[in-house]
């Protein structure tokens, strides 16, 4: 394994987490939480030296472009977790989560995973990042994975080609 940074999309941790507590008390959000990352970056990425949490603040690029629709339009009105700004908040208190402001956590995922060239692998369970290449962990199936891309002519050009 070549990775050493653990680039962790906390959006998804806060909805899953946050969710998955909905009924019980801070505390045990918070110690729900917090043995999932602790289990993460001990056991499940050992290999890692140092992670990075993102988090999505406000705004985005996309609301200017978006033309035809509003961009998530029709998560507007979603529902959201009991605990999702406690467990926000010990995020970014406890674990340093960085929160972009005008970008999704996703779009910081996906510089930061390009800019360290195969030394981070992508903790995220947003489909969207696998067009980024390099490794990927899904904290569900516990899959590591190394995703490559090819140009796209290479995808499809026939073995048999007389070109």
């Amino acid at each position: 394994m070549s990775y050493n940074v653990a680039i962790i999309d906390a959006d998804i941790l806060v909805y899953r987490f946050g969710f998955a507590t909905n009924n019980d008390s801070e505390d045990m959000a918070i110690r729900t939480i917090a043995h999932f990352l602790e289990d993460l970056v001990m056991l499940d990425l050992p290999h890692c030296q140092r992670w990075s949490l993102h988090l999505t603040g406000k705004g985005n690029f996309r609301d200017e472009i978006a033309v035809t629709a509003p961009y998530k339009g029709n998560r507007k009105d979603a529902e959201k977790p009991k605990h999702y700004k406690l467990i926000r908040d010990y995020l970014v208190y406890s674990w340093d989560a960085v929160i972009w402001e005008g970008m999704e956590a996703d779009d910081a995922i996906a510089i930061e995973a390009t800019e360290l060239a195969g030394d981070g692998v992508i903790v995220s369970l947003d489909k969207d990042l696998d067009q980024v290449v390099g490794w990927h962990y899904n904290s569900i199936y516990y899959i590591l994975q190394l995703l490559i891309h090819f140009p796209y002519h290479q995808r499809f050009r026939p073995s048999h080609s007389n070109v």
